[in-house]
């Protein structure tokens, strides 16, 4: 994606903004933005970029996934300013390329004594889990381990 928009904008003489410490600029507010409408090119350039971040998100980049969505909100008619925060957000990207989301899928050592224990039973004598007669039978590792001490079902 970043290739592909530098070409572009060297073609019209442009690059990339340089220093983008943040995925917008920290001042910036794009609600309000007074720059000039894009004109049609510049409305399709806009709609591209939005379209190629939103699929950066898809892929992983969860670093700009905010950042997207608010520029996204200006599909239908964004101004110059808000193509010029687009192209700072693949400025970000070009320049923090390696990042990454990880998960822990070990289980977390919780300890029971932290939380209180409650009986509701004066609010909710005749409750029962509402479980769909035709639930498959659980796959996987269990959700939490307080599901193991009550003996649910619950998986992931």
């Amino acid at each position: 994606m970043v290739k592909n928009v530098e070409e572009a904008l060297q073609k019209k003489g442009l690059r990339l903004p340089s220093k983008c410490i943040t995925p917008l600029r920290s001042d910036y507010k794009p609600e309000l933005d007074c720059a000039g409408e894009l004109k049609a090119d510049g409305l399709q350039c806009y709609q591209e970029l939005i379209g190629s971040l939103r699929w950066a998100c898809e892929l992983g980049r969860v670093d700009v996934l905010f950042e997207v969505a608010i520029m996204s909100k200006y599909l239908a008619m964004p101004r110059e300013g808000h193509l010029e925060q687009v192209l700072h957000i693949i400025g970000y990207v070009k320049h923090h390329k390696k990042m990454r989301l990880l998960f822990d899928s070990s289980y977390p050592l919780v300890n029971e004594s932290w939380f209180k224990s409650y009986s509701w039973y004066d609010y909710y004598r005749d409750a029962k889990e509402a479980v769909p007669g035709n639930m498959p039978e659980p796959r996987g590792k269990l959700l939490l381990r307080h599901a193991l001490l009550m003996q649910t079902t619950w998986a992931i």
